[in-house]
């Protein structure tokens, strides 16, 4: 006994069966034509307008927070070529006291995220914690909430050990930071930030390594101005609702 369904061939199939094929490659068709714009302009929108970030370290806690997902809008510094450090449009500097995205100076890949401290021309120093730009100290207040308050339990080992958290302003932004005024990296002798550049630090002053210990950053390395927290995940906290659409400062 034979099975007839073993032996047939392609040559074989009905009428049905041929239109069922043609139906799939039309569908098919369909769906290509319809997601290859979608992508399109997925890319173009992440290249040129905005893209998402995840946070991986804790050095501008208590602002940003491992596992903040952050939006940086691209329009405010100017046009890069995608994935390259080239700039289709002369860039602009931020203000003193944005939070940026940048390429790190170091590796010309890696994306950083920190605040602009100086820019090109200012001289910018420091003296038991305190920054000074151009002989002036950025104001600054100490809170009489602790470190280990202003920081949820999960997130006290990100704290800098002894901390003292201040209220400090640059330009229009106002924001806390986590200090150790005693520690070494607390002191700089003064420099000046060559034109182009720009000086740049994290909020978490002893858990940031920033233009302290790697110098400025080209304006051409600029990614995008971090806006606001979309959402935030955390494996050890779980998902962290009161972050969701904060505005950053």
């Amino acid at each position: 006994m034979t099975d007839n369904h073993a032996d047939q061939t392609p040559a074989d199939k009905t009428p049905d069966d041929a239109k069922t094929s043609d139906k799939r490659k039309r569908r098919r068709g369909s769906y290509a034509r319809t997601l290859i714009p979608v992508v399109l302009v997925a890319l173009l929108f992440r290249a040129f307008v905005a893209e998402a970030y995840m946070i991986p370290s804790e050095s501008m806690y208590p602002g940003l927070q491992v596992g903040d997902r952050i939006v940086a809008t691209k329009l405010d510094y100017g046009l890069s070529v995608p994935f390259t450090t080239k700039k289709l449009t002369a860039p602009s500097s931020p203000t003193r006291g944005d939070i940026v995205t940048f390429i790190d100076p170091r590796d010309g890949e890696t994306v950083l995220i920190k605040r602009v401290i100086a820019v090109g021309g200012d001289r910018v120093a420091l003296r038991g914690g305190r920054v000074f730009v151009n002989g002036r100290a950025l104001p600054r207040a100490a809170l009489t909430r602790s470190c280990h308050d202003i920081a949820s339990t999960k997130a006290r080992r990100y704290l800098p050990t002894p901390c003292r958290a201040f209220v400090e302003k640059s330009g229009a932004a106002r924001y806390i930071v986590f200090d150790d005024p005693s520690a070494d990296y607390a002191t700089m002798l003064e420099q000046r930030v060559p034109k182009g550049h720009l000086f740049m630090m994290g909020d978490n002053r002893p858990r940031s390594a920033d233009s302290r210990v790697w110098g400025t950053v080209p304006l051409s390395h600029l990614r995008g101005r971090a806006r606001v927290i979309l959402w935030s995940y955390l494996g050890v906290d779980g998902v962290r609702w009161k972050r969701f659409f904060s505005a950053l400062k």
